[in-house]
């Protein structure tokens, strides 16, 4: 135990001298206010309803690979294309 504390005095110390930083965090790291109005979106494989714009925007930030793009509301309800699973998202 104090094996392993000392370990990570001296790798912290090496941090501090030569100027390592911790890595930021990523630039979607950022919190949501309270969930607002429901936004209707879509992959083009499946519609999935998120609890504001901004759920939207970070759930894109953090999957690039699988965008969604808000649609009308009506459309989630109507069920163009089906819900999305959670194997979908």
């Amino acid at each position: 135990m104090k094996f392993t504390l000392l370990i990570v005095i001296i790798a912290a110390l090496f941090a501090v001298v030569l100027g390592i930083r911790p890595t930021p965090p990523r630039r979607c790291d950022y919190k949501c206010p309270k969930p607002d109005v429901n936004v209707c979106a879509t992959n083009g494989i499946c519609n999935n309803e998120f609890p504001s714009q901004c759920q939207l925007e970070k759930y894109n930030c953090l999957f690039p690979q699988k965008t969604f793009k808000q649609i009308d509301d009506y459309k989630c309800a109507e069920k163009s294309l089906p819900q999305c699973t959670l194997g979908d998202l």
